[in-house]
């Protein structure tokens, strides 16, 4: 029995329900060509963002004026990384560019085995991107010439994340891998129970490192080691964007819909709901916290999970990290435009379109996953009156069974030597949710705490 969208005539007991994960993880590479804006990047005064309509811009935020905008050959699911005054960033069709920060003029490009999304990474002359083509690329910042390249065995789209001389990175075959940053060289591997899609890449404290799943955990390993620490399920229908740390809590948004804040155990303090899934990775700034929801929303929260604000709604997606600066959160949306709202009231004062303002389209969030019956339920139970309750308008049902398993005995399923190829070449020089999505404005969402 499947559920779509629609409220259920009946309340469903939540021990009967399960959401199991019955398909590919492929979203990310179902949008099409479009204006849309999916990730911003900050740097001083400028705000640097790709789009679906094949340019990188240059916003000046101090004039809300574009200095400048450079067209590609294919739309942008990525954003730019900074570095040593230029910005690196890859196109859906393969190509890996290197630009001016202060022109937009090209300076080199890669030819990539297939399409890129999300952020790429630098460090130490040195500019990582994962690919579509399963294969994690080191690439020398200043030439564009290949240092190493390592094999999954699935497609990437997952920003990298330093630690020491290391680069941990994760892949849709389901494995977080930590690589010897100078060579490729596989250091360990941990084995999670679905897709790793993390555009934003993995979060550290200290020696942990903070890694989501589709298999809807979060994990917290050892970055040393590769022992996992403990997981803690968020949701059911997978989580794809790394935490903020703030204070020893943890803050991460889920598919679920669900903003939530662990303690450093993983245990789960509050939760805060929206309309939409949750991929925008928080700002905290003064005591708040800022995040988007694909419903739309800019959302401002307390440290206890109280609400603030809500944005004036936007026309589409938001997966962006929302940015601050003098006054104003600034971030892109799937509407095809960078917005820029008062950081005290949430009410927008202006914003800026890109070339076209044909939204892109994505595929159903929830397309993989299925809500299925657990156990055989007879028809009479199902018809009894004492199974029928009268709804209130607007009521609505959540179908998550969200629970929290910490496994500090657990072992990391990783291995000292990869089953992939790594080649070595020395040089020089990325049913919508049951949660409830209404017609109407989102007022007041629900906030639960747990003891």
């Amino acid at each position: 029995m499947e559920f779509g969208f629609e409220t259920l005539d009946f309340d469903t007991e939540l021990e009967d329900m399960e959401v199991r994960k019955v398909g590919k993880f492929d979203r990310v590479w179902s949008g099409g060509e479009g204006g849309s804006i999916v990730r911003t990047t900050l740097i001083g005064n400028m705000l640097y963002y790709g789009a679906f309509d094949g340019y990188v811009y240059a916003l000046d935020l101090d004039s809300g004026k574009i200095k400048w905008q450079t067209k590609c050959d294919a739309l942008f699911d990525s954003s730019p990384v900074f570095y040593e005054g230029l910005l690196y960033l890859g196109d859906r069709e393969g190509t890996f560019y290197c630009l001016k920060a202060d022109t937009g003029k090209e300076v080199w490009r890669f030819r990539l085995g297939d399409g890129m999304a999300g952020y790429a990474g630098a460090k130490e002359g040195v500019v990582y991107t994962s690919c579509r083509d399963s294969n994690f690329y080191a690439i020398n910042a200043k030439t564009g010439v290949l240092v190493w390249r390592f094999k999954t065995g699935r497609d990437m789209c997952c920003a990298p994340g330093f630690y020491k001389e290391t680069v941990i990175v994760g892949s849709f075959d389901g494995y977080i891998y930590c690589l010897d940053s100078k060579n490729g060289k596989e250091i360990w591997r941990v084995k999670t129970g679905a897709e790793i899609h993390c555009p934003n890449g993995p979060e550290f404290h200290g020696k942990t490192v903070f890694v989501p799943s589709f298999d809807s955990y979060l994990y917290a390993i050892n970055a040393e080691t590769g022992k996992i620490i403990w997981k803690t399920k968020l949701g059911d229908y997978g989580v794809a964007t790394s935490p903020t740390i703030f204070e020893e809590k943890i803050y991460i948004g889920a598919r679920d819909g669900n903003l939530y804040c662990l303690n450093s155990e993983g245990k789960e303090l509050w939760r805060f709901r929206t309309g939409g899934v949750v991929e925008s990775k928080p700002t905290i700034f003064n005591g708040l916290i800022y995040f988007g929801s694909e419903d739309g929303y800019i959302y401002c929260v307390d440290m206890d999970g109280h609400i603030v604000w809500q944005s004036t709604k936007t026309d589409g997606h938001i997966w962006d990290k929302p940015k601050i600066y003098k006054g104003k959160i600034f971030f892109g949306s799937s509407d095809c435009k960078v917005h820029a709202i008062d950081l005290a009231t949430g009410q927008e004062s202006w914003n800026m379109q890109t070339s076209t303002l044909r939204k892109t389209i994505w595929s159903d969030p929830y397309g993989m996953f299925r809500a299925e019956i657990k156990k055989e339920t007879h028809v009479e139970e199902a018809i009894s009156e004492d199974r029928y309750k009268s709804k209130k308008k607007g009521e609505t049902i959540s179908l998550s069974d969200y629970h929290i398993e910490s496994e500090y005995s657990a072992t990391s399923e990783y291995k000292t030597k990869s089953d992939y190829d790594v080649d070595f070449v020395m040089f020089e020089g990325i049913m919508e949710e049951i949660i409830w999505i209404s017609d109407s404005k989102v007022s007041s969402p629900r906030i639960s705490k747990l003891n």
